[in-house]
């Protein structure tokens, strides 16, 4: 309750209209969860409630719950776009069956489906360059065939009139289970691409059109999950995460150079197979681990986008 007090202090209001979950969390029961989240729209700080990035099971037995609670849980948070599409076999049916909707975040792919990115050009300051300005190629979207099928949407966004951007996050809207498209900007005027999407309709033909052209860059499996346990041993992110498999070694920043979102993670260690973040364990010492795998003695845990 001292946390949604807060937010509504400071967005000088007396409700929010939807209330969410970020990630699932493992450290505390489902029932204390939804508990609070009862207590918060009953006491009519919230109307409804939603969650980010939960699997179809969470999902499922927080909607049980809600029901049980009297409140309505109505939206999921989920990471959705043209090349990460692992919602589409589980989470969309089920979020259909239960009356919940998508409002989806990375429309654009960090950045990826504005077509900023070439094989040899890379905007300065972006995400993805690398400390000599050049092309950082470790994140799955920028590998080199993967931007040549963003290459190759372009024409397909010029014959129907619009940038690249705008094409992309209008597919996102095309999807009947999403509600909304969650869009950022570094600069004001890239809000007018993005914006426009609201108005442009896809038909059929576009649509096979896009998957025909993105043929096998385009991520569906269910089991895999965009999001990064970052273990930190004072300012030193160590990234685990579900994008990549087989071992190799990262780490951006230093002691010295403070990490901000709009700089990591650059890179991940990729290791063999899932990691699951309730198997995350704190031994007497204060140290997070996960069984199989080596994280430094100051590691201290943290899940992040």
């Amino acid at each position: 309750m001292e946390s949604i007090n807060g937010s509504l202090r400071r967005l000088q209001t007396d409700y929010v209209d939807v209330y969410q979950a970020h990630r699932y969390d493992y450290q505390t029961p489902l029932e204390e969860t939804m508990g609070a989240f009862a207590d918060i729209v009953h006491a009519g700080k919230a109307h409804y409630i939603g969650v980010s990035e939960w699997t179809v099971e969470e999902i499922r037995a927080g909607a049980a719950l809600a029901a049980e609670l009297g409140i309505r849980f109505v939206s999921s948070q989920p990471q959705y776009n043209m090349l990460w599409r692992v919602i589409e076999p589980e989470v969309v049916p089920v979020c259909e069956e239960l009356g919940i909707t998508q409002v989806c975040w990375s429309p654009l792919a960090q950045g990826v489906l504005t077509g900023k990115y070439g094989s040899s050009t890379v905007p300065a300051g972006s995400r993805f360059s690398d400390d000599d300005g050049g092309l950082n190629t470790e994140h799955k979207f920028m590998q080199p065939e993967v931007l040549e099928r963003v290459e190759k949407l372009k024409p397909i966004a010029q014959h129907l009139g619009v940038p690249l951007a705008t094409l992309a996050v209008a597919w996102v809207l095309a999807n009947p289970n999403v509600s909304a498209a969650i869009v950022g900007a570094s600069r004001p005027e890239q809000l007018d691409d993005t914006v426009k999407a609201a108005e442009l309709v896809l038909g059929r033909e576009a649509l096979e059109l896009i998957d025909d052209t993105l043929g096998d860059v385009v991520e569906r499996d269910p089991t895999k999950k965009f999001f990064t346990v970052c273990w930190y041993g004072g300012r030193v992110p160590i990234c685990l995460c579900r994008r990549f498999s087989g071992p190799a070694a990262c780490g951006t920043g230093s002691p010295s150079k403070p990490i901000f979102p709009t700089h990591w993670p650059k890179t991940c260690s990729r290791v063999n197979g899932p990691i699951e973040p309730q198997k995350a364990q704190e031994s007497d010492t204060g140290q997070f681990s996960i069984p199989g795998t080596l994280l430094p003695r100051s590691a201290r845990g943290v899940v992040a986008k």
